[in-house]
């Protein structure tokens, strides 16, 4: 009697395409030596795909977890030629859910990435977004007379420091080349003009209140498309958390 190990390796490796998620493929890659070796050649853009499929469950918050993790790749081939840097800017337009979708065609993960970045999420990036709650978020507005001086820059927003946390990572990764680019011009290395960069906050970070701003009018796309209502205030809140006093201070302190 034929089982599934006595398949050929050829359509073993194949399974991957046809497995639900990133769990079913690490508890099917841990069933037995065989199918942890035949697993091991998947694509990255396989697994890649597989977590999107865990989304919004395994990572969270989603997409922009999934972004964070292939923002540089992304970056990296959007910069090879006119052609792709055009289409990384139509994505932006077309919002994060737009941006996810480019970032799912054209990078990859592996499994020792996924496990770095669930370290980092521990380490780095939920320490991050309490430290803008406290800034920002909901634990800033329970300071005690948070209206009459118990905070210096009492103001009316709303911020939700784990998706302002990755929205802040996000743009590190896409365009820490263009900052290296700035930082070293007799390199002449390539780099996003000015417009692209703008596109990724304008359409990527919305916001109700900056879309008729000068130098900030959007197109009637992505986020701003007709059929769509309540608009985050996410330019607003991220403009107050970048000028606070607090996060200046945090950063002095590291520098």
């Amino acid at each position: 009697m034929v089982c599934l190990l006595d398949l050929p390796f050829e359509i073993l490796s194949s399974l991957p395409l046809y497995i639900r998620n990133i769990e079913d493929f690490t508890e099917a890659a841990s069933a037995c030596s065989v199918l942890y070796y035949t697993f091991s050649s998947v694509s990255l853009n396989c697994i890649l795909r597989l977590a999107a499929a865990s989304a919004p469950t395994f990572v969270q918050p989603h997409p922009h977890f999934l972004i964070a993790a292939t923002a540089r790749q992304v970056s990296d081939w959007a910069l090879g030629n006119a052609e792709n840097t055009e289409r990384l800017r139509r994505a932006f337009q077309g919002g994060v859910e737009a941006l996810f979708e480019l970032c799912i065609e054209k990078a990859g993960l592996s499994l020792q990435d996924i496990r770095r970045l669930h370290l980092a999420r521990f380490s780095t990036i939920n320490p991050l977004a309490d430290k803008i709650d406290k800034m920002a978020g909901v634990r800033w507005y329970e300071t005690e007379n948070f209206w009459e001086g118990g905070v210096s820059e009492a103001v009316t927003i709303y911020t939700e420091s784990g998706r302002a946390a990755f929205q802040i990572i996000i743009y590190g990764e896409l365009f820490a080349s263009s900052m290296q680019a700035y930082l070293e011009p007799d390199k002449n290395l390539p780099k996003f003009d000015l417009d692209v960069r703008l596109d990724y906050i304008k359409y990527c970070i919305p916001d109700w209140v900056c879309k008729s701003y000068p130098g900030m009018e959007v197109l009637p796309v992505g986020p701003y498309a007709g059929d769509r209502k309540q608009l985050p205030g996410d330019q607003i809140a991220l403009q107050h958390l970048l000028t606070c006093r607090r996060w200046n201070k945090l950063w002095r302190s590291v520098t």
